[in-house]
C-alpha cells in the first residue's frame, strides 16, 4: 500500500510540475528560470506545512510522492549549470542563491503554519 501512494502521489506531483511549468513559460520568456524557482518554493512550503499536518500514509502520498515529484533538484542543477556554461554566471549564482533562499524561508514559514493549524 505504501508504495502505490507513493507512486500515484509522484504521478501527480509530475503531471501538475509539467502543467505548472508550461503555464509559466507562456509568460516568462527570459533567462532566469522562473518556472522552477517557483515550484521548488511553493514545493518547500508545502512540504513545510505538511509535516505537522499529516499522518503517515498522507505523508507518503502528498510529502514523499506528490512533492517529490513536483519540486525538481536535479532540473534546477542542471539549468544553474547551463547557464554557467553560457556564459549567463550572474543569472546562474543569483538563481542559486534565491532558490536556497526563498526554498528554506518557504519551508520555515510552511512548518510555522503547520505548527499553528495543528
Amino acid at each position: 500500500m505504501n508504495y502505490l501512494l507513493v507512486s500515484l502521489g509522484g504521478g501527480f506531483g509530475a503531471i501538475s510540475r509539467y502543467a505548472l511549468s508550461v503555464w509559466i513559460n507562456n509568460y516568462w520568456n527570459h533567462d532566469f528560470p522562473l518556472n522552477t524557482w517557483i515550484i521548488n518554493c511553493v514545493g518547500s512550503f508545502l512540504l513545510g506545512i505538511s509535516l505537522n499536518l499529516l499522518q503517515e500514509q498522507g505523508m507518503l502520498f502528498l510529502g514523499v510522492g506528490f512533492l517529490g515529484g513536483f519540486t525538481t533538484f536535479s532540473t534546477m542543477e542542471v539549468e544553474a549549470a547551463t547557464l554557467h556554461r553560457l556564459k549567463k554566471k550572474y543569472i546562474s549564482f543569483l538563481y542559486l542563491l534565491l532558490t536556497l533562499v526563498f526554498g528554506l524561508i518557504s519551508a520555515y514559514i510552511g512548518i510555522i503554519l503547520g505548527e499553528y493549524l495543528v
